[in-house]
């Protein structure tokens, strides 16, 4: 089935599209940073369970957070947005 819309309305979508999932990718960027860092500076205290419990929780949602980083990015990749 043929879309009714014109290239240009199309064009337009994805450009709104491709601004937003840049800034989704700038953001993710950020979070990880920060979460990186405070599982570095949280794994000295390691050796206390609820510690331990914290960080192995933020090694999880990290691992979360990579996998839907590396889809914007491989979506934008494929528009050609840089």
């Amino acid at each position: 089935m043929e879309s009714v819309m014109p290239d240009n309305v199309h064009s337009i979508k994805n450009f709104k599209d491709s601004k937003k999932l840049k800034l989704y990718v700038e953001h993710l960027t950020v979070i990880l940073r920060v979460v990186n860092l405070s599982i570095k500076g949280l794994d000295h205290f390691q050796i206390y369970l609820p510690v331990h419990a914290i960080i192995t929780t933020m090694k999880e949602q990290k691992t979360i957070l990579d996998a839907h980083l590396n889809k914007y990015k491989a979506i934008l990749h494929e528009r050609g947005v840089k």
